[in-house]
This record gives structure tokens, sequence and C-alpha cells, in this order.
């Protein structure tokens, strides 16, 4: 059974992360004005890369509470949690590039694209909400089905 607590807490992480960054793309209509800000871009990479990490976490907690096979990287945890039905297969690869993108953060953060980095936060915040979205139901059917199975024994 998965801590509601640390379910609640990862996910309003991930929520507020998410909303921070969608504050700065709106500021930011060209790539012109933010490659041109530094330290916006250091913020947006930082910052997304703890909104990943935080995805991660959550679907540890998840697969590590379910008793789901362990991963073996960042990249197939998203595997596991598809493999048990909890984001479907067409997502999955927009998962992997979250992870492929945090691995490129931490370790080759010297080879970071501004434009890239520019792309991810015009085109693909909703990537988190969906997950959000997906996680939460996910997480709503193992309560449910503990509920119908605690009423009929």
């Amino acid at each position: 059974m998965t801590d509601r607590e640390i379910t609640d807490r990862l996910i309003s992480l991930i929520s507020e992360y998410t909303r921070d960054l969608k504050e700065v793309a709106a500021s930011y209509k060209r790539i012109s004005d933010f490659k041109s800000d530094k330290k916006t871009q250091r913020y947006v990479e930082r910052t997304l890369q703890i909104d990943i990490e935080a995805c991660l976490d959550l679907a540890n907690h998840i697969i590590s509470s379910k008793g789901f096979r362990e991963p073996t990287s960042n990249a197939d945890t998203f595997s596991v949690l598809s493999e048990n039905r909890a984001v479907p297969p067409p997502f999955l690869n927009r998962l992997k590039d979250m992870a492929s993108f945090r691995n490129l953060m931490v370790h080759n953060y010297a080879k970071v694209d501004v434009a890239k980095v520019y792309g991810i936060l015009r085109k693909h915040l909703k990537d988190f909400d969906a997950y959000l979205g997906y996680i939460v139901v996910f997480l709503k059917q193992e309560k449910t089905i503990k509920n119908k199975k605690g009423k009929s024994t």
C-alpha cells in the first residue's frame, strides 16, 4: 500500500514546480529573450531537474510499495509503471525522454542545449500534468480496490 502522505507531498511538489515553470514560460515568448537571460536559464534547468526527480521519486515509491519489479535505470522506472498500468504505453516515451533529460542535466550539464530547454519549457510542461493525471487515477483505483476487498471480508 502506498503511503498517502508521501504521494500527496510528491504530487504537490510536482504541481508546484510545474506551475513555476509555466509562469516562466509565459514570460518568455521568444527564444532570443530566454537565451539572453542566464539566471532564468539556470533556474529553469534546475527546476526541470527537480520536477523530473520528484516524478521519479513518486514512481519509485509506488513501485516499492506495490512490490513491482526493481527498475534498472531512471528510464526503466517509468517502464515499470507502464508494465503495471499506472501510465499508458503510448505515454512511456515522453517519460523516458524526461529521465534522459534529467540525466543530461546532472551528468553533462555543460552540454545542455538552451534551445532544447526552451523547447521543453514552451511545449512539454503538459507532460508533467499528464503524468500526475495518470498517477492520481492509478492511486484512486488502488484505493477503490482496497475498499472493495475490505468490504467483502
